[in-house]
């Protein structure tokens, strides 16, 4: 990877630079129309904005009426950049990635140039943490976002009022905890999680990083002793897992196929050599060779699903999967492996201790199942939240948790 991505960068840089020397005529300034209509105003909305999920386009919107304002804004150079780099990372074409890329790199650099006062180059050196942990999402690149870093935490004597958005150096931490998390250095990323929760007063920045934080720490907890595939790091960091994803990591780290397969077979029964049935959509998709095992061994909560727009059934590789599916997946598999089907009634006739799963919930035994051998967690109020997506750290704590409790090596 090295050898293409570096010289890839300087390339983009040399035609970066000269772009931008292309680019140095007079711009248009506007007049503001109130007090409020000022540079600094639009940039703080325009960073609200970019915190809150799909409003990139309203954040651009403000980013471009303070630079209409004064079109040297470095702030809102460096919010662009970070707008851009989002595009760029939603890029798949590799001819159209270069050129994003090519693109966020240029608006990067117009923003360290133009950074005047030293709250200028700390929100920079911040933005520039986030693009590359975004537009170069792997860690060849994550030495640049850990520069940017260091170079932003060094600055000295910035206060709250120097730094409407961030407040403090808790938003540079938090921001290569990210790119930590994204190159799947998690006990780093825990680490400077660690450090903003510990910090005194409770702003945004503890807030966001709780989250983040939790999901890291149950991470590191399913990892131990054991070592975490790329496959595994990738879904790992995800936010919401699909069916293919609990698909993969089941049949990769539980060894499925092999533990089903004995399990019949001590019961004397065979061992289905192919699924029943193959839905279209099963094929093409990097993890079909998954899919088909899952189909094969009919783990359920992973069926085909009839689909009305086709009227078929498909696996639906892409649909994602709440937490209660993926109590009872994961029930299923440990029915399978261990071969007692007295799981599947087991908690019946308890009573909930979760307030939002209620005792005659059809997923009611899953959820117990899972939460008394600690394979899944409620959250801090003791709610399962049955319906919310499951996210990838979550996946693996429960994957993991179960090879322990099966002592699958």
């Amino acid at each position: 990877m090295n050898q293409f991505v570096r010289p890839l960068k300087i390339f983009l840089l040399f035609f970066m630079s000269i772009s931008l020397l292309a680019g140095c005529g007079e711009k248009t300034v506007v007049k503001p129309v109130s007090p409020m209509d000022n540079p600094l105003h639009h940039y703080i909305q325009g960073m609200n904005a970019l915190d809150e999920e799909g409003k990139d386009a309203v954040a651009l919107q403000k980013f471009e009426r303070a630079l209409s304002l004064q079109p040297s804004f470095s702030p809102a150079l460096s919010g662009k950049a970070i707008i851009q780099s989002r595009k760029t990372d939603r890029t798949l074409d590799t001819t159209h990635k270069a050129t994003e890329i090519k693109r966020t790199l240029e608006l990067l650099e117009s923003a360290e140039n133009n950074s005047e006062s030293n709250a200028d180059h700390f929100i920079y050196h911040v933005a520039a943490t986030r693009v590359y942990s975004t537009i170069f999402a792997n860690t060849d690149w994550l030495s640049d976002s850990l520069d940017s870093y260091n170079d932003a935490i060094k600055i000295e004597g910035l206060t709250a009022r120097d730094l409407p958005h961030y407040k403090n150096k808790n938003g540079a931490h938090y921001f290569m905890a990210v790119a930590y998390w994204r190159a799947g250095e998690f006990r780093k990323a825990e680490g400077l999680l660690a450090t903003i929760q510990s910090s005194s007063g409770e702003g945004k920045w503890q807030v966001l990083s709780n989250d983040l934080y939790r999901r890291a720490q149950k991470i590191i907890r399913a990892s131990a002793n054991y070592t975490l595939t790329n496959i595994a790091k990738k879904i790992a960091v995800k936010d919401q897992v699909t069916r293919a994803d609990v698909a993969a990591l089941i049949v990769t780290e539980l060894k499925v196929d092999k533990l089903f397969g004995k399990q019949l077979r001590l019961m004397g029964k065979e061992v289905p050599k192919a699924p029943a049935f193959i839905p279209v959509d099963a094929n093409n998709n990097i993890f079909s060779d998954e899919i088909m095992t899952v189909l094969r061994w009919k783990v359920k909560g992973l069926e085909p699903k009839y689909d009305a727009t086709s009227q078929a059934k498909l696996f639906k590789p892409d649909t994602f999967v709440t937490r209660k599916e993926l109590a009872l997946i994961m029930q299923d598999v440990l029915i399978k492996i261990t071969g007692d089907k007295s799981i599947a009634t087991s908690m019946i006739g308890n009573k909930s201790p979760f307030p939002d799963v209620n005792s005659s919930s059809p997923w009611f035994n899953a959820i117990m199942t899972m939460t008394s051998r600690n394979l899944m967690e409620p959250d801090f109020s003791s709610k399962f939240n049955p319906a919310k997506n499951a996210d990838g750290a979550e996946l693996l704590l429960a994957t993991f948790q179960m090879r322990r409790h099966i002592n699958i090596h």
